[in-house]
């Protein structure tokens, strides 16, 4: 958290003519806790593999947009046969993950910055794979406050009753004072780029907590509530619900 007496770096408004957007869809987790043996963003919702509809929901925002798949080399041949029967899918890049989260966001940024000569107006978006109801007017709702403050991050109202540890006693806290985070979470790529480029810390549990830490003052805009993270076995059940309701709306 910033205090008055914390440095802010600026960062000036995009010139929306120029501006290059990159996606890292991160799909590099093995998803253990879900269950069924295979990793869980490979696995089917309604007979689509779940990472597909991400990719589905960058493309209908912008087609012109780079998608690029982070993700496990152990399952390189699953997304071979996703590619094969998922035409939607020509054209997704793929990078290699890393041993964990934050190692897999800085390949992602690395391959960019090889791939693409990336420095500019450039912005990127980091979005799970495992959330897969994630909608186009989410994503336009991240880039125009990217394009605005050079950061972006999705939150929801905490609508559970919370408790607090406070030297060794559980206190009831205000929900009020708390929102959930989602993704995808926008960085100018030049910002994303500086924050990683850091030593990366055990309270680093996502991208904004690592460019706070680098100075930038962070974004909210509002998420959804339909764009949970799969992850336990009941999610999947949720998650076929919603979006079967999506395609029937």
């Amino acid at each position: 958290m910033f205090t008055e007496n914390d440095i802010v770096k600026e960062v000036p408004p995009a010139d929306g003519a120029s501006v290059r957007h990159y996606v890292l869809l991160m799909a590099g987790g093995s998803g253990l806790r879900a269950g069924g043996g295979v990793p869980k963003q490979m696995r089917p919702l309604n007979g689509v593999p779940m990472l597909v509809y991400s990719i589905r929901a960058f493309r209908k925002e912008n087609v012109s947009s780079k998608i690029i798949l982070v993700l496990n080399d152990s399952c390189l041949d699953d997304w071979k046969r996703i590619q094969m029967e998922f035409p939607e899918t020509e054209g997704v890049e793929v990078c290699s993950g890393g041993v964990d989260r934050l190692g897999s966001v800085k390949n992602g940024l690395k391959y960019i910055r090889e791939t693409y000569d990336a420095p500019g107006n450039v912005f990127v978006s980091v979005h799970d794979a495992a959330r897969p109801m994630v909608d186009v007017e989410l994503i336009r709702r991240g880039l125009e406050t990217a394009s605005r403050n050079g950061t972006a991050v999705p939150v929801v109202p905490e609508v559970n009753s919370l408790r607090e540890c406070v030297q060794g006693h559980w206190q009831s806290a205000d929900r009020a004072n708390f929102r959930v985070v989602q993704t995808p979470q926008i960085f100018r790529f030049d910002i994303l780029e500086e924050g990683y480029a850091a030593e990366m810390r055990p309270e680093f549990t996502d991208d904004a907590s690592v460019c706070e830490a680098a100075g930038y003052k962070i974004a909210l805009y509002d998420g959804s509530p339909e764009n949970f993270k799969v992850t336990e076995p009941l999610d999947f059940v949720m998650a076929e619900a919603v979006l079967k309701a999506k395609a029937d709306i």
